[in-house]
Parts: structure tokens; C-alpha cells; sequence
């Protein structure tokens, strides 16, 4: 379906005010609701005791999602006509100065491409980052 319809959804890092919702029920709820697309926004670390920014959304992390997840969530993304990766932008910086932090945004970015491909998402949103003096 080429339609507006199947473009409009919802992104996992607005649902913040159900942050006891998972993965799956931020699927069947959006779903629910009547929407055809959805957005998986990397990460499953806010809101954990340490962090500054202690707001918490549904997310994943592809570090921590087994084989057995993924199949589950392929599956279950099936319900949308769109969807879409959103990587973490979150203290990624490809930009660096520093060559340990750039090589670690390039991983995360590698990783979230695997991702996407695994679960037959064709499209991933990067923010690049920048360098640190004039963020």
C-alpha cells in the first residue's frame, strides 16, 4: 500500500508516559489503535538506575535481544504496512575527535543496519553527532 495511511504511526520513544509497556504491547496497543506504521527506536537502557535521563520507553537493544526475541518480533511487526529503525542517539557520536568513541558509534550504527536486515526493516534514522566542542 503506497497510501498516506500506511506512512502515519507511532515511534517506541514518544510512548515514555507507558513505561511499563514492552516491546510486544507497544506493538499490539499501537497496532490496536489503528496504526499502519511504527518505528522501533533503539534502546532499552533509559530510565535504569545511573542514567540522566530517566525517562523510559519501550526499546530494544540488539546486544540483549536473543535469536528467540528476534523471531518474535519479526513476527509480530507483521501487523504494520511500515516500519521503520530508528538507532540510538543517545551518546553516539561518529564524529569524534576520539577514535574509541568514534569506532564505538560506527559499531552501534553496524549493528543497528544488521538489526533492521534481520527483522526486514528497510529503513534505519541516524543523527551523526558532531564534534564535541560545538554541541
Amino acid at each position: 500500500m503506497s497510501s498516506i495511511e500506511a506512512k502515519i504511526g507511532v515511534s517506541t520513544i514518544v510512548l515514555y508516559e507507558r513505561p511499563e509497556w514492552d516491546m510486544m504491547k507497544a506493538i499490539e496497543e499501537v497496532s490496536k489503535a489503528g496504526f499502519k506504521g511504527f518505528e522501533i527506536h533503539l534502546d532499552d537502557f533509559h530510565g535504569c538506575i545511573g542514567d540522566p535521563w530517566m525517562i523510559r520507553f519501550p526499546g530494544v537493544w540488539p546486544r540483549t535481544c536473543s535469536a528467540s526475541f528476534r523471531r518474535e518480533l519479526k513476527d509480530a511487526l507483521k501487523v504494520f504496512e511500515t516500519v521503520t529503525l530508528h538507532g540510538t542517539c543517545f551518546e553516539v557520536n561518529i564524529a569524534a575527535e576520539n577514535p574509541g568513541l568514534r569506532e564505538e558509534g560506527v559499531r552501534q550504527y553496524v549493528e543497528a543496519l544488521e538489526f533492521a536486515a534481520e527483522l526486514g526493516i528497510p529503513t534505519v534514522t541516524f543523527h551523526m553527532g558532531g564534534p564535541a566542542h560545538i554541541l
